[in-house]
């Protein structure tokens, strides 16, 4: 292997290991503030019941947003819109508000790229060459993978999903019950 490949690679590791110790710096500045948090809470007046969204209502919050951003996206393509049409049977009446078939195709596609950027990481802590057949399978690894679990695992993953929960409905609950 060249010597600058494996000092582009030494340099991307480094990155990455900055950017996991800011999120670990932020963690543990979120926790200390959480503990002073309740030390002051004693002393303090305030409602009986605050309830905040928690950190995962927030990622799947985010997640949601990100779904439905990428489904208007792809919406205005009518291959896709047509390849959609065929997740139309894995949505029930009652969820037909919530969720539409061209979801199913923005989670495979986040699928395909998350697993793309899963290959990126481990090829590069390997120091091993990055090909364009490994890029390619592993998108369409992740791309399908939805429907190798299609006829068993995908109506249940989706009703026990909260991406699809609206979240409006939810923060106006919560609202409700900080009022």
């Amino acid at each position: 292997m060249n010597d600058d490949v494996i000092i582009e690679l030494l340099i991307v590791q480094v990155l990455l290991i900055f950017t996991l110790s800011i999120v670990l710096i932020y963690v543990i500045k979120t926790r200390h503030n959480i503990s002073l948090e309740r030390k002051f809470n004693k002393y303090t007046i305030q409602r009986l019941e605050v309830r905040e969204l928690s950190i995962f209502d927030k990622i799947n919050k985010f997640i949601g947003k990100i779904i439905k951003q990428v489904s208007t996206i792809i919406e205005r393509f009518k291959i896709l819109k047509k390849y959609a049409s065929t997740y139309e049977k894995h949505i029930s009446y009652e969820d037909l508000d919530v969720r539409r078939s061209i979801d199913y195709i923005s989670v495979k596609i986040l699928l395909g790229f998350i697993t793309l950027v899963f290959y990126l990481i481990t090829m590069m802590f390997q120091y091993i060459n990055i090909t364009i057949t490994g890029l390619i399978l592993s998108y369409i690894l992740g791309f399908f993978i939805i429907d190798i679990f299609i006829n068993k695992e995908m109506d249940y993953f989706f009703d026990n999903s909260y991406f699809f929960i609206k979240y409006d409905e939810i923060s106006d609950v919560k609202e409700k019950i900080i009022d």
